[in-house]
């Protein structure tokens, strides 16, 4: 016997269903209407551009997000285990307390700052040159 299996004898509930999928029509086959008329394609084509355009600001600005969180969290991180180094050579509670304090009132000034970053960041991505669509204009 061979590997390769025969094909299923057709029966007539499977040769109407492959009537039925032929006589539907194919996407790839069916004429694209709005390329043959042109007009919702050329009254699209400012939307289009505008929304292309808002799509790469957006993308930049996510990027430059990112990036500033990435860069606050890195530097935080080092801060964190730089004042644990600190905390691990105290040689006194009065010591190890000044270095706490000093870690939160930093800390609470860096996260402040860059809230206040983050915030402006978002601010300009809200109000960049573009972000409203162009008004529609039907085709005449």
């Amino acid at each position: 016997m061979s590997d390769i299996e025969a094909a299923p004898t057709p029966t007539p509930r499977r040769r109407k269903a492959a009537a039925a999928a032929a006589a539907e029509p194919s996407l790839s086959t069916e004429p694209n209407m709005l390329a043959e008329t042109g007009a919702p394609v050329e009254a699209s084509a400012p939307v289009m551009a505008a929304g292309s355009q808002v799509m790469g600001q957006w993308l930049s600005g996510m990027t430059e997000l990112s990036q500033e969180i990435a860069r606050f969290t890195q530097q935080r991180l080092q801060e964190d285990a730089e004042t644990w180094m600190r905390l691990a050579s105290c040689r006194s509670v009065e010591e190890a307390f000044a270095c706490q304090q000093h870690f939160a009132e930093t800390a609470m000034k860096q996260y402040f700052d860059e809230a206040n970053r983050l915030s402006q960041l978002l601010a300009g991505m809200a109000t960049w040159p573009g972000s409203a669509l162009p008004p529609f204009r039907a085709a005449a």
